[in-house]
């Protein structure tokens, strides 16, 4: 996997306190239409990750590496946002949760 698609996604998106994150790229998005559309997010993204595929065209190397390097970026989502949930202190809490970290 190339490593630069690893740290674009690592500086886009920000792990924060309490099993919040930040999506940096999402700012970008002004306008209505954009923020529903996600006009401006997608345009960076073909401007400094990779250009958008065509639905009829090849699959490259570099759209399966970025789709590695997302979905292992996604992993650390969700293990930051269980993580925090596991350390809750409720009635009867989370065990389940914090059995399986």
């Amino acid at each position: 996997m190339n490593l630069n698609f690893r740290k674009f996604f690592k500086d886009v998106v920000e792990l924060c306190p309490e099993g919040r994150l930040r999506i940096r790229i999402l700012r970008n998005d002004k306008t209505r239409d954009e923020r529903e559309n996600y006009i401006a997010s997608r345009q960076y993204l073909a401007e400094n990750l990779v250009v958008a595929r065509i639905p009829e065209d090849e699959v490259t190397d570099d759209h399966r590496d970025v789709a590695a390097a997302l979905q292992e970026c996604l992993n650390e989502v969700i293990l930051h946002i269980r993580g925090y949930f596991a350390t809750l202190q409720s009635p009867g809490g989370w065990p389940w949760l914090a059995e399986s970290l």
